[in-house]
Formats: C-alpha cells, structure tokens, sequence
C-alpha cells in the first residue's frame, strides 16, 4: 500500500496494489475507522466503506486500486478485504484475503499491545495509536506469554502449578518440589523415598 503524506483533514490518495492473484475474478472491500474515504475510478460506496463498480480488471496476477481519504485527528485503521475467485460459481478455490494497514494523523505514533485479558501487559498484537493516547484494550507493556490468563504475565507471581506464570520462560522456577500426602502411611511413604534419595 501506498499513501500521501498523512496530513489532517487533507484528503490524500491510497494506492493499493494485490499481487500473486490466480483467479479469473477479483472483489475488494475498503473501510476505514475514522475519517472519510471516498471512491476513485472503478470503486464505489457501499455502506461505510468502498467496494468495487462492476468486476475489477487485472491482469498479470495484479491488480491496483486508488481511493481518497480524508484523516481525522488520531489514529486510524483501514481495513481491506479481497476475494481471488475462479469464476466457477463455488467457493471452492476462491482465496479471500483480509489485511489492515494503521496510520496517525496529527500526532507522534507508537504501537500498542492488545490486553485480552486486562491485565496491564500485551500479548505479540500491536496497533498504532497516538503515543500516550493507546485505545480500549491497548497497553504500553507486552509480554504476556498467555494473554487470555489475567494471573498469567511478567512479573506474577510463580506458583507450582506446572505452567509458566510470570513468563520468564520457566515452568515453576521458584517453586520447590512438595509432596502433599495426607495421612500415617503417606508419611512414612515420604520418608522412605527421601531415605533412597540419600
């Protein structure tokens, strides 16, 4: 993808170019979460963002599109969708493809990582977002080997439970091993095995 210098409320040209295209026809969906985009030749509105006007040309496996957008301060997130179909009428061997390309407007950019969990540290996602100005579910601190476990981050805690808590790429690495044996006999069982052990 290609872009015009970034400027708010300045409307710039978006080149989008898809290569390695195998099908006999092609379909494409634009959007973006802020700002305007509006349609260049061969596209056309449709709902909050832009689609094709009639079957797209290509040729050569390629196939390049221009838009316009117009940024609003902050940042932004355009999304495209495409479809490589074959033109048999079936899904089978149609290729959709989805990608997102993130843009600041008016301010210093910096990635931020997603926080599935809310934990206060990211998994490997990132975004751009204004620096100091992450969005909802966005953090300043990644890390996270486990982004769905809240109690799962750097720095927790590092109970014997078989799994690495505080991410430092060992399991229980501050536990010591225990044997939890209730009762006379599982007593004397310790015991013994301790005695073998010396």
């Amino acid at each position: 993808m290609a872009i015009d210098p970034v400027m708010v409320g300045v409307a710039g040209r978006v080149r989008i170019r898809m290569t390695d295209l195998n099908g006999s026809r092609m379909g494409f969906f634009v959007n973006a979460d802020r700002g305007t985009l509006a349609p260049g030749t061969g596209s056309k509105r449709n709902g909050d963002g832009l689609t094709h006007d009639g079957p797209p040309s290509f040729g050569g496996g390629v196939f390049e599109l221009e838009i316009r957008w117009t940024p609003q301060q902050g940042a932004t997130r355009l999304s495209v969708s495409t479809l490589d179909a074959n033109g048999d009428g079936r899904s089978s061997g149609d290729l959709g493809r989805f990608d997102t390309f993130d843009f600041v407007a008016g301010c210093e950019g910096r990635a931020y990582y997603e926080d599935l969990d809310r934990d206060g540290f990211g998994g490997e996602r990132t975004r751009l977002f204004c620096e100091g100005d992450p969005g909802e579910g966005y953090v300043a601190e990644g890390g996270d080997c486990n982004d769905l476990a809240a109690d799962v981050h750097p720095g927790a805690d590092e109970p014997c439970n078989q799994r690495d808590d505080d991410c430092n790429g060992v399991v229980d690495d501050d536990a010591r091993r225990r044997a939890a044996l209730p009762g006379r006999r599982s007593r004397r069982l310790l015991l013994a095995a301790r005695a073998r052990e010396r």
